[in-house]
């Protein structure tokens, strides 16, 4: 991801894109990761957001500082942030609720226990409409 990254940032490629899909193995460093694909993405104006993890289990749990990173610099244009395969905290999942204020779609891994404290701020986003 970083050598893709410093490629498409140094070609300017990605300053039209609006939607990415993207996948992470298992067994990646999930910090460095996130890192690159943040600098990936800075140039895009990001209307929808994927994200899942390689193969059927549910692997990586998503940073909140890489979810609150995307949703500072894409938020006001998101109209989807998808997640599978990829637990979430609730703070993660209201920060995008709050900030996105054109979200329409959100998917989302959530433990059980946590739906529950969880549904205030997915009531909030369904609220605005």
């Amino acid at each position: 991801m970083h050598a893709f990254s410093e490629l498409c940032t140094h070609a300017g490629t990605l300053s039209r894109l609006r939607s990415i899909t993207l996948t992470v193995d298992e067994h990646t460093s999930l910090l460095d990761w996130q890192r690159d694909v943040l600098a990936l993405l800075a140039p895009a104006p990001l209307q929808r957001f994927h994200i899942s993890t390689v193969g059927g289990h549910v692997g990586h749990r998503l940073g909140d500082d890489f979810c609150r990173a995307i949703v500072n610099a894409h938020g006001a244009r998101l109209t989807r942030f998808s997640v599978h395969r990829m637990r979430m905290s609730i703070a993660a999942i209201a920060n995008i609720c709050e900030c996105c204020v054109v979200l329409e779609q959100l998917f989302i891994v959530v433990e059980q226990d946590d739906l529950v404290s969880g549904l205030p701020c997915i009531r909030l986003n369904a609220n605005r409409s």
